[in-house]
Protein backbone atom coordinates (compact mmCIF):
# COMPACT_ATOMS: atom_id res chain seq x y z
CA UNK A 1 0.00 0.00 0.00
CA UNK A 2 1.15 3.35 -0.88
CA UNK A 3 1.46 6.03 2.04
CA UNK A 4 1.61 9.02 0.15
CA UNK A 5 -1.50 7.64 -2.15
CA UNK A 6 -3.64 7.57 1.08
CA UNK A 7 -2.26 10.64 2.48
CA UNK A 8 -3.53 12.37 -0.50
CA UNK A 9 -7.12 10.74 -0.54
CA UNK A 10 -7.47 12.32 2.88
CA UNK A 11 -6.48 15.40 2.10
CA UNK A 12 -8.58 15.53 -0.95
CA UNK A 13 -11.37 14.69 1.15
CA UNK A 14 -11.09 17.90 3.60
CA UNK A 15 -9.93 20.01 0.85
CA UNK A 16 -13.63 19.53 -0.82
CA UNK A 17 -15.39 19.46 2.90
CA UNK A 18 -13.97 22.87 3.14
CA UNK A 19 -14.77 24.60 0.34
CA UNK A 20 -17.97 24.59 1.90
CA UNK A 21 -18.06 25.65 5.84
CA UNK A 22 -21.78 25.29 5.63
CA UNK A 23 -22.43 22.19 5.23
CA UNK A 24 -23.58 20.47 8.45
CA UNK A 25 -23.19 17.95 9.48
CA UNK A 26 -21.14 15.94 7.02
CA UNK A 27 -22.31 14.79 4.20
CA UNK A 28 -22.73 10.82 3.76
CA UNK A 29 -20.66 10.78 1.21
CA UNK A 30 -18.08 12.35 2.26
CA UNK A 31 -18.23 9.90 5.21
CA UNK A 32 -18.52 6.95 3.16
CA UNK A 33 -15.49 8.22 1.25
CA UNK A 34 -13.25 8.07 4.38
CA UNK A 35 -14.16 5.62 6.09
CA UNK A 36 -13.42 3.80 2.96
CA UNK A 37 -9.89 5.51 3.03
CA UNK A 38 -9.71 4.54 6.89
CA UNK A 39 -10.50 0.82 6.46
CA UNK A 40 -7.68 0.64 3.56
CA UNK A 41 -5.25 1.83 6.20
CA UNK A 42 -6.68 -0.43 8.76
CA UNK A 43 -6.06 -3.44 6.71
CA UNK A 44 -2.28 -3.02 6.60
CA UNK A 45 -0.61 -4.26 9.31
CA UNK A 46 1.57 -0.64 8.92
CA UNK A 47 -1.43 1.18 10.11
CA UNK A 48 0.83 2.86 13.32
CA UNK A 49 2.68 4.92 11.22
CA UNK A 50 -0.43 6.89 10.02
CA UNK A 51 -1.93 7.73 13.42
CA UNK A 52 -0.12 10.99 13.55
CA UNK A 53 -1.39 12.35 10.50
CA UNK A 54 -4.80 10.68 11.10
CA UNK A 55 -5.29 12.44 14.53
CA UNK A 56 -5.07 16.00 13.39
CA UNK A 57 -8.12 14.65 11.29
CA UNK A 58 -9.85 14.06 14.37
CA UNK A 59 -9.39 16.89 15.95
CA UNK A 60 -10.88 18.56 12.91
CA UNK A 61 -13.68 16.12 12.87
CA UNK A 62 -14.41 15.94 16.79
CA UNK A 63 -14.70 19.69 16.65
CA UNK A 64 -17.04 20.19 13.96
CA UNK A 65 -18.51 17.08 13.33
CA UNK A 66 -22.21 16.26 14.50
CA UNK A 67 -21.98 12.46 13.72
CA UNK A 68 -20.89 11.68 16.99
CA UNK A 69 -20.57 7.84 16.27
CA UNK A 70 -18.48 9.29 12.96
CA UNK A 71 -16.15 10.82 15.30
CA UNK A 72 -16.25 8.23 18.32
CA UNK A 73 -14.68 5.31 15.45
CA UNK A 74 -12.08 7.68 14.52
CA UNK A 75 -11.05 8.13 17.92
CA UNK A 76 -10.63 4.68 18.76
CA UNK A 77 -8.94 3.68 15.53
CA UNK A 78 -6.28 6.29 16.21
CA UNK A 79 -5.75 4.83 20.02
CA UNK A 80 -2.63 2.64 20.79
CA UNK A 81 -2.37 -0.55 18.85
CA UNK A 82 -3.13 -2.37 22.32
CA UNK A 83 -6.12 -1.29 23.23
CA UNK A 84 -4.34 -2.27 27.08
CA UNK A 85 -1.84 -0.12 27.52
CA UNK A 86 0.45 2.15 29.56
CA UNK A 87 2.45 4.91 28.91
CA UNK A 88 5.93 3.41 29.09
CA UNK A 89 4.16 0.42 26.70
CA UNK A 90 3.10 3.53 24.00
CA UNK A 91 6.48 5.09 24.26
CA UNK A 92 8.34 1.90 23.62
CA UNK A 93 6.11 1.62 21.03
CA UNK A 94 6.77 4.24 19.48
CA UNK A 95 10.30 3.45 19.19
CA UNK A 96 9.34 1.04 17.49
CA UNK A 97 10.02 -1.83 20.22
CA UNK A 98 7.02 -3.79 19.47
CA UNK A 99 6.49 -7.07 17.44
CA UNK A 100 4.65 -6.87 13.92
CA UNK A 101 2.71 -10.43 13.50
CA UNK A 102 1.78 -11.83 10.21
CA UNK A 103 -0.28 -14.89 11.64
CA UNK A 104 -3.57 -15.86 9.42
CA UNK A 105 -6.66 -16.44 11.14
CA UNK A 106 -7.75 -19.41 13.51
CA UNK A 107 -11.54 -20.07 12.77
CA UNK A 108 -14.17 -22.49 14.39
CA UNK A 109 -18.11 -21.84 14.51
CA UNK A 110 -17.88 -18.59 12.78
CA UNK A 111 -15.10 -17.10 14.92
CA UNK A 112 -11.66 -16.19 13.60
CA UNK A 113 -9.23 -15.07 15.99
CA UNK A 114 -5.34 -13.73 15.08
CA UNK A 115 -2.38 -11.75 17.24
CA UNK A 116 -1.13 -9.01 15.56
CA UNK A 117 0.69 -7.44 17.92
CA UNK A 118 2.89 -8.44 20.69
CA UNK A 119 5.26 -6.92 23.11
CA UNK A 120 7.11 -8.41 25.76
CA UNK A 121 10.21 -7.40 28.26
CA UNK A 122 11.14 -8.99 31.81
CA UNK A 123 8.21 -7.37 33.28
CA UNK A 124 4.78 -6.75 30.65
CA UNK A 125 3.46 -8.58 28.19
CA UNK A 126 0.78 -7.21 25.79
CA UNK A 127 -1.08 -9.25 23.34
CA UNK A 128 -2.79 -7.56 21.04
CA UNK A 129 -5.95 -9.71 19.46
CA UNK A 130 -8.59 -9.49 16.27
CA UNK A 131 -11.38 -11.61 16.46
CA UNK A 132 -13.76 -11.90 13.27
CA UNK A 133 -17.20 -13.31 12.98
CA UNK A 134 -18.06 -14.43 9.42
CA UNK A 135 -21.82 -16.01 10.40
CA UNK A 136 -24.66 -14.45 8.92
CA UNK A 137 -25.77 -12.19 11.42
CA UNK A 138 -24.87 -8.45 12.50
CA UNK A 139 -23.32 -8.80 16.20
CA UNK A 140 -23.21 -6.20 18.17
CA UNK A 141 -19.80 -7.51 20.15
CA UNK A 142 -17.60 -10.08 20.91
CA UNK A 143 -15.89 -10.96 23.80
CA UNK A 144 -13.15 -13.26 24.94
CA UNK A 145 -14.70 -15.71 27.64
CA UNK A 146 -12.87 -18.62 28.72
CA UNK A 147 -9.30 -18.91 27.64
CA UNK A 148 -5.24 -19.48 28.85
CA UNK A 149 -2.16 -17.77 27.99
CA UNK A 150 0.82 -20.36 28.57
CA UNK A 151 4.58 -20.19 27.71
CA UNK A 152 6.66 -22.53 25.20
CA UNK A 153 7.50 -23.86 29.06
CA UNK A 154 4.15 -24.86 29.54
CA UNK A 155 3.78 -22.42 32.47
CA UNK A 156 0.50 -21.02 32.91
CA UNK A 157 1.10 -17.01 32.65
CA UNK A 158 -3.16 -16.42 32.82
CA UNK A 159 -6.55 -18.73 33.12
CA UNK A 160 -9.93 -17.88 32.64
CA UNK A 161 -12.35 -20.52 33.06
CA UNK A 162 -16.32 -20.64 34.95
CA UNK A 163 -15.73 -17.33 35.59
CA UNK A 164 -12.12 -18.31 37.54
CA UNK A 165 -9.21 -16.38 37.24
CA UNK A 166 -5.59 -17.87 38.04
CA UNK A 167 -2.16 -16.18 37.78
CA UNK A 168 1.33 -17.59 37.70
CA UNK A 169 2.67 -16.67 40.90
CA UNK A 170 3.66 -12.89 40.99
CA UNK A 171 1.83 -11.84 38.15
CA UNK A 172 -1.06 -9.11 37.68
CA UNK A 173 -2.88 -9.13 34.98
CA UNK A 174 -4.86 -5.51 33.52
CA UNK A 175 -8.79 -5.15 33.30
CA UNK A 176 -10.00 -6.40 30.32
CA UNK A 177 -10.45 -3.22 28.39
CA UNK A 178 -13.74 -2.55 26.12
CA UNK A 179 -13.02 -4.06 22.52
CA UNK A 180 -13.40 -1.69 19.89
CA UNK A 181 -15.04 -1.89 16.63
CA UNK A 182 -13.17 -1.76 13.83
CA UNK A 183 -15.20 -2.84 10.88
CA UNK A 184 -18.38 -5.15 10.30
CA UNK A 185 -18.26 -8.36 12.70
CA UNK A 186 -14.27 -7.43 13.31
CA UNK A 187 -13.35 -6.32 16.56
CA UNK A 188 -10.35 -5.04 18.15
CA UNK A 189 -8.93 -6.21 21.75
CA UNK A 190 -5.50 -6.77 23.75
CA UNK A 191 -4.27 -8.83 27.11
CA UNK A 192 -1.58 -6.86 29.15
CA UNK A 193 -0.03 -9.07 31.97
CA UNK A 194 2.56 -8.06 34.22
CA UNK A 195 4.93 -10.24 35.71
CA UNK A 196 9.07 -10.51 37.12
CA UNK A 197 8.99 -14.01 35.18
CA UNK A 198 9.11 -12.80 31.41
CA UNK A 199 12.93 -13.08 31.04
CA UNK A 200 12.94 -16.87 29.70
CA UNK A 201 9.90 -17.35 27.09
CA UNK A 202 10.24 -17.78 23.70
CA UNK A 203 7.18 -17.78 22.39
CA UNK A 204 3.64 -16.97 24.04
CA UNK A 205 0.49 -19.83 23.13
CA UNK A 206 -3.30 -18.60 23.67
CA UNK A 207 -5.44 -21.34 24.02
CA UNK A 208 -9.25 -19.79 23.36
CA UNK A 209 -12.10 -22.02 24.75
CA UNK A 210 -15.06 -19.71 24.34
CA UNK A 211 -16.35 -16.21 23.38
CA UNK A 212 -19.41 -14.12 24.28
CA UNK A 213 -21.52 -12.79 21.33
CA UNK A 214 -24.19 -10.09 21.66
CA UNK A 215 -26.72 -10.55 18.94
CA UNK A 216 -29.96 -8.04 19.14
CA UNK A 217 -28.94 -7.44 22.80
CA UNK A 218 -28.10 -10.76 23.97
CA UNK A 219 -25.52 -12.83 24.66
CA UNK A 220 -24.62 -16.07 23.84
CA UNK A 221 -21.60 -18.54 24.09
CA UNK A 222 -19.71 -19.83 21.35
CA UNK A 223 -17.92 -22.69 22.80
CA UNK A 224 -14.74 -23.96 20.19
CA UNK A 225 -11.26 -24.62 20.15
CA UNK A 226 -8.26 -21.43 19.02
CA UNK A 227 -5.07 -22.28 20.04
CA UNK A 228 -2.47 -19.39 18.16
CA UNK A 229 1.07 -19.56 18.85
CA UNK A 230 2.98 -16.46 18.79
CA UNK A 231 6.59 -16.82 18.86
CA UNK A 232 9.04 -14.05 20.03
CA UNK A 233 11.09 -12.67 17.83
CA UNK A 234 14.53 -11.96 20.01
CA UNK A 235 16.08 -9.60 17.44
CA UNK A 236 13.05 -7.40 17.29
CA UNK A 237 12.58 -7.21 21.05
CA UNK A 238 16.43 -7.51 22.53
CA UNK A 239 16.32 -6.60 26.15
CA UNK A 240 18.37 -3.31 27.75
CA UNK A 241 18.21 -3.77 31.62
CA UNK A 242 18.91 -0.31 33.58
CA UNK A 243 20.73 -0.36 37.04
CA UNK A 244 20.53 2.29 39.46
CA UNK A 245 22.83 2.68 42.13
CA UNK A 246 21.09 5.00 45.61
CA UNK A 247 23.07 7.34 47.24
CA UNK A 248 23.89 6.05 50.88
CA UNK A 249 20.97 6.62 53.11
CA UNK A 250 20.58 5.75 56.90
CA UNK A 251 17.89 4.10 56.48
CA UNK A 252 18.22 1.84 53.80
CA UNK A 253 20.18 -1.41 54.16
CA UNK A 254 19.95 -2.07 50.74
CA UNK A 255 18.24 -1.16 47.86
CA UNK A 256 17.93 -3.06 44.30
CA UNK A 257 16.68 -0.97 41.28
CA UNK A 258 15.94 -2.34 37.52
CA UNK A 259 14.51 -0.95 34.16
CA UNK A 260 13.56 -2.79 31.52
CA UNK A 261 11.69 -1.54 28.59
CA UNK A 262 8.59 -0.77 29.97
CA UNK A 263 8.95 -0.32 33.63
CA UNK A 264 11.02 0.60 36.42
CA UNK A 265 10.98 -1.50 39.47
CA UNK A 266 12.65 -0.66 42.83
CA UNK A 267 13.50 -2.86 45.58
CA UNK A 268 14.48 -1.36 49.03
CA UNK A 269 15.32 -2.97 52.08
CA UNK A 270 14.72 -0.76 55.45
CA UNK A 271 16.61 -0.93 59.17
CA UNK A 272 13.71 0.63 60.02
CA UNK A 273 9.73 -0.65 60.39
CA UNK A 274 7.65 0.77 57.74
CA UNK A 275 3.76 2.05 58.30
CA UNK A 276 2.13 0.67 55.57
CA UNK A 277 -1.17 2.92 55.91
CA UNK A 278 0.99 5.91 54.91
CA UNK A 279 3.03 4.46 51.93
CA UNK A 280 -1.00 3.16 50.49
CA UNK A 281 -1.51 6.55 49.52
CA UNK A 282 0.60 7.05 46.53
CA UNK A 283 1.20 11.10 47.38
CA UNK A 284 3.68 9.78 50.07
CA UNK A 285 5.88 7.90 47.42
CA UNK A 286 6.55 10.37 44.63
CA UNK A 287 9.45 9.65 42.27
CA UNK A 288 10.67 12.92 40.55
CA UNK A 289 12.26 12.69 37.50
CA UNK A 290 15.41 14.59 36.35
CA UNK A 291 13.16 16.94 34.60
CA UNK A 292 11.32 17.54 37.44
CA UNK A 293 8.64 15.82 36.30
CA UNK A 294 6.36 13.71 39.27
CA UNK A 295 5.60 10.36 38.91
CA UNK A 296 3.20 7.97 41.24
CA UNK A 297 3.81 4.19 41.65
CA UNK A 298 1.80 1.50 39.61
CA UNK A 299 2.32 -1.04 42.18
CA UNK A 300 3.41 -1.12 45.95
CA UNK A 301 4.20 -4.41 47.87
CA UNK A 302 6.01 -4.37 51.62
CA UNK A 303 6.95 -6.99 52.72
CA UNK A 304 7.85 -8.02 56.80
CA UNK A 305 7.21 -3.94 57.17
CA UNK A 306 10.66 -3.50 56.15
CA UNK A 307 11.04 -4.56 52.66
CA UNK A 308 9.02 -2.41 49.74
CA UNK A 309 8.98 -2.86 46.09
CA UNK A 310 7.74 -0.01 43.75
CA UNK A 311 6.91 -0.24 40.24
CA UNK A 312 6.24 2.91 38.15
CA UNK A 313 4.90 3.63 34.69
CA UNK A 314 8.53 4.58 33.08
CA UNK A 315 10.47 2.55 30.92
CA UNK A 316 14.04 3.05 29.18
CA UNK A 317 12.28 4.86 26.42
CA UNK A 318 11.19 7.18 28.46
CA UNK A 319 12.46 10.77 29.40
CA UNK A 320 14.91 12.41 32.24
CA UNK A 321 15.05 8.73 33.53
CA UNK A 322 18.90 9.79 33.41
CA UNK A 323 18.27 9.87 37.90
CA UNK A 324 15.67 10.55 39.76
CA UNK A 325 14.76 11.14 43.02
CA UNK A 326 12.55 9.05 45.54
CA UNK A 327 10.58 11.28 48.22
CA UNK A 328 8.77 8.75 50.53
CA UNK A 329 6.58 9.36 53.96
CA UNK A 330 7.92 7.31 56.60
CA UNK A 331 5.66 9.06 59.61
CA UNK A 332 3.16 11.51 59.58
CA UNK A 333 5.96 14.57 59.89
CA UNK A 334 9.19 12.81 58.64
CA UNK A 335 10.37 12.02 54.74
CA UNK A 336 13.44 10.82 53.68
CA UNK A 337 14.71 11.43 50.42
CA UNK A 338 16.93 9.27 48.39
CA UNK A 339 18.89 9.80 45.19
CA UNK A 340 19.25 7.50 42.19
CA UNK A 341 21.72 7.54 39.08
Amino acid sequence: MNQENNFDEIDKIFVDYFKNEKIEPIPKSVQDSFNETLNKIKSSYNYIYYLSKVAVIVVIIGILSTSVVFAKDIVHFISSIFTNSTEAINTAIDNNYVQELNLDYVYYNDVGVTIDYILLDNSNLDISLIYKYIGSDTIDEIIIDEFKIKSDKEAILWERAEEENTLMEGATLSKISDVINIDKNVYKDSLLISSKHFSEINSIILEINSFKIKINGEYKIQDGKWIIEAKIDKDKLKREKVEYEIESNEYISDSFIEMTETSLNIHLDFNIMIDTDILKNPDNVVLIDAGYNKHSYKKLDLYNEQTLYLEYDIGRFSENIENFTLEIMITDDEMIVLKAK
